[in-house]
């Protein structure tokens, strides 16, 4: 668990695009302020691979959730995946209690990318343009 741990804190929050197993993935982690909660959810870009949990870090010790997958499938993935540094989109800083600062275009642009897993728009269905 040390090492999985390790490799988790060494990814980017935010989104990244980055390989794992030889494939391109669309990768999102957030994480709470105090680091002791955070969830991740990865899409193999083009293919039907996907990752997803959720961690809680207890004074007992960590708690992995995975989402409808092995703990293995998790850990695993987190230990081998390499995001490109040219590709992360760090998470939007929140402004005050009433919502989030502006996104300049380029942000806006990354973020509609980061929806798209082979073409199609996650949230709509839609074929991406």
């Amino acid at each position: 668990m040390d090492q999985f741990l390790a490799a988790l804190d060494r990814l980017p929050i935010g989104y990244s695009e980055g390989r794992y197993a030889g494939h391109r993935w669309g990768v999102t982690l957030d994480m709470a302020a105090d680091r002791r909660r955070c969830w991740l959810r990865g899409d193999q870009l083009g293919g039907a691979g996907r990752v997803s949990f959720n961690l809680y870090r207890l004074a007992d010790g960590p708690v992995l959730r995975p989402c409808e997958m092995p703990a293995e499938t998790v850990i695993a993935f987190v230990l081998a995946y390499r995001p490109d540094p040219d590709l992360i989109t760090p998470p939007r800083p929140a402004v005050g209690r009433s919502g989030s600062a502006p996104r300049s275009t380029t942000d806006m642009r990354l973020a509609d990318r980061s929806r798209r897993v082979g073409g199609i728009d996650r949230s709509t269905g839609m074929i991406a343009t």
